[in-house]
């Protein structure tokens, strides 16, 4: 089969948190810890004109909420001293992507 026509669904986001800087972002890092991330395709996070940028992509919606539920909500109670980070709604959505684009294919 032709890898340009060869499709993959996967699960992505993107997060704004405005008032959220590269400190505040690096202490919830530390605690999410370097291990690798089940799922996790590619995550991408930096400053905006207003805060902090998340953009992720995963394998599957799954994989996101295991994340997000072992990982990521223990690491920012602990970074945050228990203070809900301020965040606006993030967008979720299915992606789908071309073998012969990525370095997957």
């Amino acid at each position: 089969m032709n890898t340009l026509t060869e499709r993959w669904d996967r699960y992505a986001y993107c997060q704004e948190m405005p008032g959220v800087n590269e400190e505040m972002a690096t202490k919830v890092d530390k605690e999410v810890g370097d291990a690798p991330v089940a799922g996790l395709i590619a995550h991408v996070a930096g400053p905006t004109a207003v805060g902090w940028r998340i953009i992720d992509v995963w394998e599957s919606e799954v994989d996101y909420q295991r994340f997000v539920t072992d990982r990521l909500n223990p690491a920012l109670q602990i970074a945050t001293r228990g203070q809900t980070p301020p965040s606006r709604p993030f967008e979720s959505f299915p992606v789908t992507g071309a073998n012969g684009l990525s370095r997957r294919g």
